[in-house]
């Protein structure tokens, strides 16, 4: 095999792939990168069994063939080179030799028999296609809900939900829920996706340059597109809760503020939740203001009052994990906040003006 490309478009590529090589497993191919070149297209794999990725750019292919290289050297070595046009030849034993300018360097790679290609030939028509942007923070809104616990591991996904025309997608971890709907045009059977992989998943669109992202549902796993980047993971299995049962429709009090300026009160109260690790912080709630507290203790205490329309007959006041309640802030983009609350031991609700298609439901803590 011998192709001739560009460093930077090369260490571009790579840096895509890198995200689905294994790096720690006892099988060891999944430590390499999969390479294949013809017809003036080089082909790039990564495959962890649990994500995989495929994608394609154009080079020069002088000798078609394929290897696979030891990921981890092969995109250290590509990435320390100038930004020259590089000359990479594979021999018969599989030793790649690269030469850049006035560098010459040798990687033993291995071949390709043991390697699990990613098959992307079978995907048919796909299901759902989204606004690149849109669905990357589709998943930033949603993937800090879904549980860490494998112990019930369908809660460690995010359902994605295609039913009259609306894709739901929703996360929950037995403490709170985040739910975004996205629009689509037809629906599909309900899938559960690892949030781990949606995380790899929002990584690479967030760098990636095509407008769309498609989407399709397999048996067992599901296909995501972006131009010449193909995103496959598996799918968890498993009966998702029925999460509607959970948001609450009644409520007694609730105030409005500018959600940086909740945020900034919330990360000045958590120094002092941290330091106590109750990770707890008190909203109060009158007629005439919000107070945001920390709980008394020993070491200290904070309280401040948070610029807010509210509306409530009579007081109220609930507590709640400070980091649970920051995350839904943290990973919006909205001037306004609106939090609503149906009582001092039920859940709240945090929405936005500005995106009637976000909901985010969380549980109270005792105080």
């Amino acid at each position: 095999m011998k192709f001739i490309t560009q460093q930077e478009d090369l260490y571009k590529s790579l840096q895509f792939v890198k995200s689905a090589v294994a790096t720690k497993t006892t099988i060891p191919i999944l430590t390499y990168v999969y390479m294949k070149a013809e017809n003036d297209t080089l082909y790039l794999q990564g495959n962890n069994l649990e994500i995989g990725l495929a994608l394609s750019m154009p080079v020069i292919v002088e000798e078609p063939g394929e290897v696979c290289l030891p990921a981890s050297l092969f995109i250290d070595v590509i990435g320390k080179l100038p930004e020259v046009t590089l000359e990479i030849h594979v021999n018969e034993r599989n030793r790649a030799v690269i030469h850049a300018g006035y560098s010459d360097i040798e990687i033993q790679g291995e071949s390709t028999e043991e390697f699990p290609k990613v098959e992307i030939g079978n995907i048919g028509e796909y299901h759902a296609s989204f606004d690149r942007i849109l669905f990357a923070k589709a998943i930033k809104q949603t993937i800090f809900a879904a549980a860490e616990d494998e112990i019930k591991q369908v809660l460690t996904g995010v359902l994605f939900e295609g039913k009259e025309g609306k894709l739901n997608m929703v996360a929950v971890d037995g403490h709170r829920l985040a739910l975004k709907t996205l629009e689509i045009e037809k629906d599909f059977a309900p899938i559960i996706v690892p949030s781990k992989s949606l995380k790899e998943w929002q990584k690479i669109i967030t760098k990636a340059m095509d407008d769309r992202v498609n989407m399709a549902a397999l048996d067992n796993q599901v296909v995501f597109n972006c131009g010449e980047i193909y995103f496959i993971s598996r799918l968890l299995q498993g009966q998702f809760p029925a999460y509607d049962k959970i948001i609450p429709t009644d409520f007694t009090a609730s105030f409005k503020a500018n959600r940086k300026d909740f945020l900034d009160v919330l990360g000045r109260m958590e120094v002092f939740a941290e330091i106590d690790q109750t990770n707890t912080v008190k909203i109060s709630l009158s007629s005439e203001e919000v107070v945001i507290s920390t709980l008394p203790s020993e070491r200290g205490f904070a309280k401040e009052v948070l610029p807010a329309e509210v509306e409530i007959d009579g007081n109220l006041e609930i507590g709640f994990n400070v980091e649970y309640l920051m995350d839904p802030l943290d990973n919006a983009d909205w001037d306004e906040v609106v939090m609503r609350f149906t009582s001092d031991l039920g859940p709240a609700l945090i929405t936005s003006p500005e995106d009637e298609n976000y909901t985010y439901i969380l549980m109270p803590v005792r105080l």
